[in-house]
């Protein structure tokens, strides 16, 4: 029996292009599935009034009804008390990065509203709020669909696998996709799946079109949250893991000089649009976006990582997993320094900040952005393990997965009321609530 498992593994894996469509075929299943799970348990006043972007995420999107419209003013926006200014005029503080990703969709809904429904063409109404979850979904899916790929520059279908069903399940990835579709998160997500795709492609073809696309989505990902930023790192020193290669990348960069001017331009031709709609929306050129600041002499990282509001690690224990395949890695698997130090760093960063678990949310919603950096040293741990380990121990991991998988999907079944008026905020009623969805 053992024999025969192996066997099948074994030739599975070496039809590399047949086994990849059956595995994303039962990814899709698999995808298909949790969203029409999870949907069950969406905030009723959410599926009573059918609203998607509200709050935040109607933020991001002011941006496509207002230039349907010719304005930002009298816009019928959902969270009046947010956007609308007492002189009148719609505003928002967030620039037009997912608007960016959402046009094309928003081209096209809007058009069949206009022909079909008229009346119904403002923006705002149901059909651009059923919208948002088919975006959320189609980003969703092709970042991990480009997650996969990259993935498989290195590691077996079965581990590749893996890797994006833990990453699915047992993260707020599919919270994001169902509950609050017009956030950032999974957008940038994708974004970054994409970027860590063309980087590899760049590095190892030398195109210029690689470039261009990676200068793009670093921009791009930036726009939506600045603190994105920091993949420009990621273009820098991708697969840099000694002197060596840092002096050979040094060298390389000097030699070919004139092309580190496209991401300037790109940058600023981006930058430049968001300065028109800001002066187009306010008038002024500059709009300084959050009202809240960083306190770096006080970090808060115990929090941001084991805290019952948000923490990352008691909403998403897979990432320990995580964590452990990046310190086994240190060594021997590419690019694990540099994730160190990006975690490191971004973890400090955002326990510095005032409003240190990002209000209301599921998870710690900063690092869904980050999820393709971690899902590289999960890949390797996975891999380790189907290389060294035997067979009971492969198939322990993988229910150990499965369980872990679980864990992330009932914290969010179980999780009472809208976002903002979760009772369990103390440690007595969440350990209650920790030791039903464990056990």
């Amino acid at each position: 029996m053992k024999t025969a498992i192996q066997n099948i593994y074994k030739s599975i894996n070496k039809k590399k292009g047949g086994a990849s469509i059956i595995v994303w075929v039962f990814l899709a299943l698999i995808f298909y599935n949790g969203n029409w799970h999870l949907r069950n348990y969406a905030p009723e006043k959410l599926k009573k009034e059918n609203i998607r972007y509200w709050s935040d995420a109607e933020g991001y999107y002011l941006y496509l009804p207002a230039i349907v419209n010719g304005s930002f003013e009298n816009l019928p926006v959902k969270t009046t008390g947010k956007w609308i200014k007492p002189e009148g005029y719609t505003f928002t503080k967030y620039t037009y990065g997912v608007a960016l990703l959402e046009a094309p969709f928003f081209i096209v809904t809007h058009l069949i509203v206009k022909i079909s429904a008229p009346e119904l063409a403002d923006g705002f109404t149901w059909p651009y709020q059923v919208m948002a979850n088919i975006i959320a979904f189609f980003y969703g899916f092709l970042g991990m669909f480009y997650l996969f790929k990259l993935l498989r520059k290195k590691h077996s279908i079965f581990v590749c696998a893996l890797t994006v069903i833990g990453l699915m399940y047992g993260t707020n990835y599919f919270y994001y996709i169902l509950r609050d579709p017009g956030a950032t998160h999974i957008y940038a997500f994708f974004c970054v799946a994409l970027l860590f795709w063309f980087i590899s492609s760049y590095y190892e073809h030398k195109k210029i079109k690689d470039l261009i696309v990676v200068s793009f989505l670093i921009a791009l990902t930036a726009l939506m949250r600045p603190t994105n930023l920091i993949f420009v790192l990621f273009f820098l020193l991708w697969d840099v893991n000694n002197w060596k290669d840092l002096s050979d990348r040094f060298f390389y960069w000097i030699k070919n000089i004139k092309f580190l001017f496209i991401s300037p331009l790109i940058f600023f031709a981006m930058y430049a649009l968001q300065v028109y709609f800001w002066y187009m929306m306010s008038g002024e050129t500059m709009i300084y976006s959050y009202e809240a600041g960083f306190d770096w002499s006080n970090p808060k990282i115990v929090h941001v990582l084991l805290h019952f509001e948000n923490g990352f690690i008691m909403y998403a224990p897979i990432m320990v997993l995580s964590i452990i395949g990046l310190f086994m890695g240190m060594l021997k698997e590419k690019n694990s320094l540099l994730i160190l130090i990006v975690f490191a760093l971004m973890t400090y960063v955002f326990s510095c900040w005032v409003k240190w678990s990002f209000g209301g949310a599921f998870g710690y919603r900063p690092f869904l952005d980050f999820l393709p950096m971690f899902a590289i040293p999960l890949a390797y741990l996975f891999s380790c393990i189907f290389k060294n380990w035997k067979l009971p121990l492969q198939v322990l991991t993988v229910l150990f997965v499965g369980y872990l998988c679980k864990i992330t999907l009932t914290f969010m079944k179980k999780m009472p009321g809208h976002l903002y008026e979760r009772p369990h905020y103390n440690w007595d009623s969440f350990l209650d609530l920790m030791e039903r969805v464990w056990f």
